[in-house]
Formats: structure tokens, sequence, C-alpha cells
């Protein structure tokens, strides 16, 4: 997962090449209930955009959608 910011907003890439853990539902379980977040793309590979101010939330957002996917994919 890699971030980058752009003004207000982050942007957010990620890839995974592996097939244990979809990217595109990652990135849209991360950023759900986030105001002005979006998230898409493929299995394998997904984008989205917060805003800044929401990093932690973010954060702390993927790492619990991490974990919930790993289990429900394995």
């Amino acid at each position: 997962v890699l971030l980058g910011p752009d003004k207000d907003m982050m942007t957010v890439s990620a890839r995974r090449h592996d097939g244990k853990v979809p990217m595109n539902e990652l990135l849209e379980c991360a950023v759900a209930g986030l105001k002005g977040a979006s998230a898409g793309g493929h299995f394998p590979a997904a984008g989205g955009r917060f805003r800044t101010i929401d990093m932690l939330k973010f954060r702390s957002k993927l790492l619990d959608c991490v974990a919930r996917l790993m289990q429900k994919h394995s």
C-alpha cells in the first residue's frame, strides 16, 4: 500500500498479486464511512482517495480490514 499527498487529499494505491487479499475490497473497506473518500479497482490492484485529516482513521480501518479479509479469504 502506497500513500501520497495531493493538496488536502491523500491518494492510495494497493497492489498484491498472490491472490490472498482482494485490493479493491481492502481499500473500499478502509475508506467506508470517511467523508469525501472513494476507492475501487480490481482484485490485484486498486486505488482511492481520502481527506488528509482522516489519515489516522484510515490507518486504523486499513489494519482492521486487512485482518478481516485475510481471515475471510484464507
